[in-house]
């Protein structure tokens, strides 16, 4: 995949602004944020200036929504690292450190391993039927993400509605795969089928709620994998390898269908992926340019396009466009 100058800088840039921010997962909020931030020489800077927009002043707006996604996000990774870690140290104080690590890092491998044959859309059809015990709402009408993107997003997700819980006794499916991680990680300390299948009930009551957040995570445009690996950082101290999120490598393919990736090419891909983080921000500042809705792009695109040509190139083809209309002879 062959980037131009100015786009590389740019993914450049994404990249450790994720890393900055121990997201350890490069996604499109990251690569929204690195549009803004990169300011020499930045094609799309220039345009929205020229069209009206002042490119500091809207930089200050993404940033504020991208901080608030991130609050909600460390949210819901705080909430199931202290759900992990009361179980952790429960097996700690029983069977010691060894065994608590042990179970954590195969419960946080099955969910990356899940999720990333998930985003490949290799489903999982093996599921084990398991029977929970869970504090339930009696009444539910809610998303994970109370005013989630604020005003942008209110509609999507309805605020928490729920007023009373009520113990119920449900079963669950959850992949077999994890079924048997945990009964090879218990098995390899030694313990008894009750211990195994008490930790096993208890895990999957959290695998379950985990994989049902991280699939609401995924459909409202973020790699839900950002959370395993806040997970891992958070209960293990150890650091994921900063890698392309899932919907930032189908942005990058979608840019590429042209050849080399330029500026152009990464807003254009961008924006005609609202349903991911990074282009629903993109989209609204573009449909709101001179306050009107861009519904067609190509001008958009001729436009960038012009604004990334080198003052070279631009002379290069003024000359070549007077010599057409004979303006250079003496």
């Amino acid at each position: 995949m062959k980037l131009s100058p100015k786009a590389e800088k740019i993914l450049k840039r994404a990249t450790k602004i994720s890393e900055a921010s121990k997201d350890f997962i490069t996604d499109t909020d990251h690569l929204l944020l690195a549009l803004f931030d990169v300011k020499e020489d930045n094609p799309f800077r220039r345009w929205l200036s020229k069209n009206g927009v002042n490119p500091d002043a809207a930089q200050r707006e993404i940033e504020r929504a991208v901080s608030r996604l991130r609050e909600q996000l460390d949210k819901l990774a705080a909430s199931y690292t202290q759900a992990l870690e009361t179980k952790g140290e429960e097996l700690e104080n029983t069977h010691g450190e060894s065994l608590k690590r042990k179970i954590c890092r195969a419960f946080l491998k099955h969910m990356e391993d899940y999720f990333t044959r998930e985003l490949k859309g290799e489903r999982e059809r093996d599921m084990a039927q398991i029977h929970v015990r869970r504090w339930v709402p009696s009444r539910t009408r809610t998303s994970i993400f109370d005013e989630f993107f604020s005003e942008f997003f209110e509609d999507f997700f309805p605020r928490e509605r729920t007023r009373n819980w009520v113990m119920r006794e449900e079963v669950i499916e959850v992949p077999r795969s994890f079924v048997n991680l945990v009964r090879e990680a218990a098995k390899e300390s030694n313990l008894s089928p009750d211990y195994t299948n008490k930790i096993l009930y208890e895990l999957a009551d959290i695998e379950d709620r985990l994989r049902t957040t991280l699939h609401d995570v995924y459909n409202n445009g973020v790699d839900p994998r950002r959370i395993i690996a806040r997970l891992r950082y958070n209960l293990l101290g150890e650091e994921t390898e900063t890698y392309n999120s899932h919907l930032l490598d189908e942005i990058l393919k979608s840019a590429s269908q042209e050849g080399e990736i330029t500026v152009t090419d990464l807003v254009d891909a961008l924006e005609r992926n609202p349903k991911t983080v990074g282009g629903y921000y993109l989209s609204q500042i573009l449909q709101n340019v001179s306050g009107t809705r861009r519904e067609d792009m190509r001008d958009l695109r001729s436009e960038l396009r012009e604004e990334e040509k080198s003052d070279l190139e631009k002379f290069t083809i003024d000359l070549t466009q007077l010599a057409r209309e004979g303006k250079l002879d003496p």
